[in-house]
């Protein structure tokens, strides 16, 4: 059975939103927002990036 991991993404200091890999597809979760089956924990992370409010 494959384990579940989930990082946490930070940028400031502060967790701005999460990544995890299941059934080898990653998801990124920021801001209220799930994106699922993503290629790669690269595009799961900009993901949530892009998510991040703008300063």
């Amino acid at each position: 059975m494959l384990e579940e991991v989930k990082y946490d993404v930070q940028a400031d200091g502060r967790v701005i939103g999460q990544v995890w890999n299941r059934h080898g597809f990653w998801s990124a979760k920021a801001q209220g927002e799930t994106h699922h089956n993503l290629e790669s924990r690269k595009e799961a992370i900009a993901r949530v990036e892009r998510a991040r409010p703008k300063r």
